[in-house]
């Protein structure tokens, strides 16, 4: 088995579960996830659209997005309309993109986007909104919101719009349904509703309506969403019930009972039909489906997020994506074409290596933990290891008695008897065992290690016989049986066949083809098609007389790999060959890959892990578990690519709308992003371009970005396809010309100004001399402006320097903060400032708590660490408009302008802890500081600055004895030491009052010894 190096990224697999009648089934799928990588900066989606164009629209929490195969692109115009809570989208008849968020209704089309201004809502998060156009009036557009429908339409081909209600009065008040409708449907000319919990048909033209209710059997319930499918038939689905009329009816019927264990009861509803006809819908967790009368459900035990399905979207190839709630986008690979089986559907592991059927249409299965069946009336694996303890088993068939024959990894062929659960060792000893086959002969060939041997029907299967008259010895490797009986086997000493009871040795045309194993499978033609290494990993050989001939030839970029684990035919005499990088299917005209991104479970397919069901379908056995692909069929008549211009970018042009337009601009940058529609094809696609005017050969990316740095003027015409590596498809061509202009200076016109400038010259050079003394003149006089310049420059320079010297006086050498005089300037600035406009200007007094003992223990040079830090910290905590000064010593001064009583104790308290709440280290020691605080506010009426910073020192010194490290306000017209405290707790709080008085009058000392040393005069 061959193992791959890394998982793909973004796919996962989830389990499929069936409910009804009391049983329950299990497969698997595989998903892609789209969510912020994947360009979806907002993860709740909400709403789809698929435009005329085959472009996938997403509504989100955030904006609209636009898929382009591979990401999701937001479009910025819906951003620059602040459209965010998107909660539905619409394309109507004239291909304008509607969308409607919480507030706002516009409207996308040819690029630009329109609001409709008379339209306005405050929609809520819970309620339910519709957007519906009808077929007859293709400028106007229905919206159903809080009940009611209104209509918006122009009637100047969307120039300018009108909102109107769309039901008249008379018909709301004749019919009370109608006053509270759920949802709406546009069927031709008419509007089916929810409307109370009855169901109508509304004639908008004639102004009449059709009441379903109980007499037509439509019982009570909330209607959240209708589907007319393709045979014209009307379904209504509930929060109970689903109902249908069919086409030509007049009475709603339930097709299916819905099983209790289905909760329709969801706030945003689906209803879907899928390609095959089943109707899809959202549950409350997961999701529904009805296949004739069976319900199958899909929940978050299965692997689905728990949270609520928001809505699901059929494309147009009839991919089914999903949006969970808070999950972003997920999309089902191979929807209704490949389901698969994994160790959680039971299966004893992952690592499958083969399968078949017997006649009751049990499938069995050998994995690497031995045999399994999957059972089909219940649809789920049943485990055979208590009547078959064997592990390690690598291949299987089934014969006509209906025994299942395996082999394992140490030479046993097992007969095991599912009737009677009784299973025998028929051999023993072959070493590893690789294929068990049964030809139409009921010959049970085994290829081993040992050799090629066979049981025979003519002794009842019960002897193993050696393969002889001619076959080699050695080990056997792969065996195939043509249309006309004829047995090949591959061997390690090449390649035989089987005729008239005798081997014969066929000559290879390939070297080194007796060196290792190869694969081979023998076509309806009698042709053979055959592993290989040189020239190519696969050729097609005819045999004449005992040599093959090459007829045809398979290189490794159409399969895509060389490490080949199977090569088959099927009934159709198509050819499958199974790689570490998927299948290949050929068809006898073309080549088809399928991998993960299609629905295979996994790309590593495992050795001889090939099989074609009787009903033709086809089993394939992974390390990953085993993948059944219902409808092979299928597999031809999958679309080419289809490519579009999202959008290209002459320098800042945007010109995907304008083609064969001429541009005057300088070597102008091409950019181009390209847009590839088929979702389901995104990693299989390789874009092909080339640009006419600029080269000749064809460039290949697999990006979606186009890139020309610069283009010389001339006329160019970019093309471009898009070439499908898996199904060998390349789609229609995509082209835009335009043309880059010459300079001005090089076109004809300039050329004839030329010839004129010439004549004049010789008119004009007489008068040139005329000009010498002006010209002269005109020199000096810019001579002297520039001296001017330059004098005024110097000027600059040195009011500059001036400046600079004069902030340096202005600040404190240890802090940097304002030095005394310079606060005070600041604080008889802001005095007049605040008398004059009314202004509250409070002034704090700061000074460091038992600032002396940190100098006495630690020594100067910290404590001026301690300082410089302190201020800096104020001087971070303040805001832009305050100021901070040095008054003295420790104490600083802050100027706050316009801060309220009412703000004061939140600010302080962040200036307090701005200080206090970090020690302050440096290395030798580490100090938590606190800082005491008093604050004045200036009076209504003009009083001298020392007063007011007396009264703040006066706040001050009552910190310090209520205990430091707190804030004291000094009250309004007091000159006193009036104060309050403002809930300040600290450890100093805490302190008995007769050792907080001590402190406090002992640090008041040598504040007072500190100020009279260091402050500057003002």
């Amino acid at each position: 088995m061959s193992m791959r190096s890394c998982a793909r990224l973004l796919l996962n697999c989830i389990v499929f579960a069936l409910a009804g009648n009391g049983s329950s089934s299990a497969q698997h799928f595989v998903f892609s996830t789209y969510g912020q990588g994947s360009g979806l900066t907002n993860l709740n989606v909400s709403s789809f659209v698929q435009d005329h164009t085959g472009r996938i629209w997403v509504g989100t929490e955030s904006g609209v997005f636009i898929a382009d195969g591979a990401r999701f692109i937001k479009q910025k115009a819906f951003d620059d309309a602040h459209v965010e809570l998107t909660r539905a989208m619409h394309e109507d008849r004239s291909g304008r993109i509607w969308v409607l968020d919480s507030r706002h209704l516009v409207y996308w089309k040819d690029g630009v986007l329109r609001p409709i201004d008379q339209f306005s809502a405050k929609i809520l998060s819970a309620e339910g909104v519709d957007l519906v156009s009808v077929s007859g009036d293709p400028d106007a557009i229905y919206v159903l919101q809080d009940g009611k429908l209104r209509r918006i339409s122009s009637t100047d081909g969307g120039r300018t719009w009108q909102v109107t209600p769309a039901l008249s009065p008379a018909l709301l008040q004749q019919y009370k349904e109608l006053r509270a409708l759920s949802t709406v449907l546009s069927v031709n000319s008419a509007l089916w509703a929810g409307c109370g919990q009855s169901i109508c048909r509304l004639d908008l033209a004639q102004q009449r309506v059709q009441v379903f209710g109980n007499g037509e059997g439509v019982a009570p319930d909330t209607w959240k969403r209708f589907l007319l499918t393709r045979d014209g038939s009307l379904w209504a689905r509930g929060g109970k019930r689903i109902l249908c009329l069919p086409h030509g009816a007049s009475r709603f019927s339930a097709p299916v009972a819905v099983p209790k264990n289905l909760d329709l009861n969801v706030q945003e509803a689906s209803l879907l039909e899928d390609t095959a006809g089943n109707i899809v819908l959202n549950l409350a967790k997961g999701i529904a489906s009805l296949s004739g009368r069976n319900w199958h459900t899909i929940d978050e035990h299965s692997g689905l997020p728990e949270d609520e399905l928001q809505t699901l979207f059929l494309d147009r190839t009839g991919d089914l994506w999903l949006a969970p709630l808070g999950h972003g986008v997920m999309r089902w690979h191979g929807y209704g074409e490949w389901e698969g089986w994994t160790t959680s559907e039971g299966l004893g592991s992952n690592v499958v290596w083969s399968s078949a059927r017997d006649h009751a249409e049990r499938l069995w299965v050998v994995t690497h933990a031995g045999l399994d069946s999957l059972d089909p009336r219940q649809n789920k694996v049943v485990s055979q290891s208590a009547s078959l303890p064997f592990k390690r088993l690598y291949t299987v068939a089934v014969d006509s008695r209906q025994h299942v024959w395996t082999g394992d990894a140490s030479g046993q062929v097992i007969d095991f008897n599912p009737q009677n659960g009784k299973a025998r060792i028929a051999t023993s000893q072959l070493g590893r065992i690789f294929l068990i086959k049964i030809d139409k002969q009921e010959h049970i060939w085994v290829c081993s290690r040992a050799g090629l041997s066979f049981f025979s029907s003519a002794d009842g299967w019960t002897t193993p016989h050696l393969a002889a008259n001619g076959f080699p010895d050695g080990y056997a490797w792969a065996l195939t049986e043509g249309a006309d009986n004829t047995i090949w086997a591959t061997t390690g000493r090449g390649l035989f066949r089987l005729q008239n009871n005798r081997w014969e040795h066929i000559d290879l045309p390939f070297p080194g083809g007796t060196s290792y194993n190869f694969m081979i499978a023998a076509a309806p033609d009698g042709t053979l098609w055959a592993q290989s290494k040189k020239p190519s990993p696969m050729l097609h050989l005819k045999v004449a007389a005992n040599a093959a001939h090459v007829i045809g030839s398979v290189d490794t970029a159409m399969l895509g790999s060389d490490n080949i684990t199977f090569v088959d035919t099927d009934s159709r005499g198509w050819v499958w060959v199974g790689s570490d990088n998927g299948v290949q299917v050929y068809n006898g005209t073309r080549w088809v890959q399928c991998t993960q991104d299609d629905g295979l479970l996994w790309d590593d397919t495992d050795f001889h892990g090939f099989y074609a069901d009787p009903d033709g379908s086809i089993w394939i056995a992974t390390s990953a578990g085993l993948s059944h692909l219902i409808h092979p069929e299928h597999l031809f008549t999958q679309e080419a690519p289809k490519v579009q211009f999202a959008e290209v970018r002459l320098a800042n042009l945007d010109i995907s709308g304008q083609p064969n337009r001429s541009f005057d601009l300088r070597e102008p940058a091409l950019s181009v992003r390209l847009l590839n529609t088929n979702y389901n094809r995104r990693n299989a696609i390789v874009y092909r371009f080339r640009l006419d005017g600029l080269e000749r050969e064809w460039q290949d990316t697999d990006g979606a970005l186009i890139r020309y740095p610069a283009l010389n003027p001339g006329a160019y015409s970019l093309s471009v396809v898009a070439y499908d590596q898996r199904l060998h498809l390349t789609s229609s061509p995509l082209t835009l010309s335009f043309t880059v202009l010459e300079p001005w200076w090089r076109r004809t016109w300039f050329r004839s100004i030329e010839g004129l400038a010439a004549m004049l010259l010789l008119y004009g050079t007489w008068r040139v001399s005329v000009h010498l003394l002006v010209l002269r003149q005109q020199e000096l006089e810019a001579l002297v402006a520039s001296r001017t310049l330059e004098l005024e420059r110097e000027k600059c320079e040195l009011l500059n320097t001036r400046s600079a010297l004069l902030e340096t006086t202005r600040r404190d050498s240890l802090t940097g903060l304002l030095n005394r005089a310079a606060i005070f300037a600041e604080m008889k600035s802001m005095c007049a400032t605040a008398f004059g406009t009314g202004t509250p200007l409070a002034i704090a007094m700061a000074d460091l708590d038992s600032f002396k003992s940190i100098n006495d223990t630690y020594g100067h040079v910290f404590g001026d660490l301690v300082l410089r830090e302190c201020a800096g910290r104020i001087g971070h905590a303040v805001r832009p408009t305050d100021w901070v000064g040095r008054y003295g010593g420790e104490e600083l001064l802050i100027l706050l302008p316009g801060l309220t009583r009412s703000d004061a104790a939140h600010r302080l308290e962040e200036l307090r802890l701005a200080i206090a709440g970090t020690p302050i280290c440096d290395g030798r020691a580490s100090v938590t500081v606190t800082c005491s605080f008093g604050v004045a506010w200036l009076d209504p009426t003009p009083k001298e600055i020392e007063v007011l910073v007396t009264r703040a020192d006066q706040a001050l010194y009552l910190a310090k004895q209520n205990g430091r490290n707190r804030v004291e306000f000094a009250y309004e017209g007091d000159e006193g030491v009036l104060a309050k405290n403002h809930h300040l707790v600290t450890h100093a709080d805490r302190e008995s009052r007769s050792r907080a008085s001590f402190s406090a009058l002992t640090s008041k000392i040598s504040v007072e010894t500190h100020r009279d040393l260091d402050a500057t005069p003002a």
